[in-house]
């Protein structure tokens, strides 16, 4: 992808304004070979939170930002549940 800002996936709980939970890095440029990356989230225990949103978007902060060119491909994309037990154990 060729652009001044990239691509972000950012999940972000539904009801609540400003509610960003996590987001990735921005991918900018060409990459020739698959990138595998993973991106551990707990969803906060509020009622504000009770459904969640992921979005892929083009952090673009202005207008002249916004002009990108090229492909961005994803695959295999899962989601996982951890039990709370669980997290930060490989």
């Amino acid at each position: 992808l060729a652009a001044t800002r990239g691509l972000r996936w950012r999940v972000s709980c539904f009801a609540a304004r400003s509610s960003t939970i996590v987001e990735t890095e921005m991918a900018l440029g060409y990459e020739r070979h698959w990138q595998p990356f993973s991106l551990p989230f707990e969803i906060p225990a509020t009622p504000e939170c009770r459904t969640q949103k992921i979005n892929l978007i083009h952090d673009a902060r202005s207008a002249s930002e916004q002009l990108a060119k090229g492909q961005a491909w994803f695959d295999d994309i899962k989601l996982t549940w951890v039990p709370p037990d669980m997290a930060g154990q490989p």
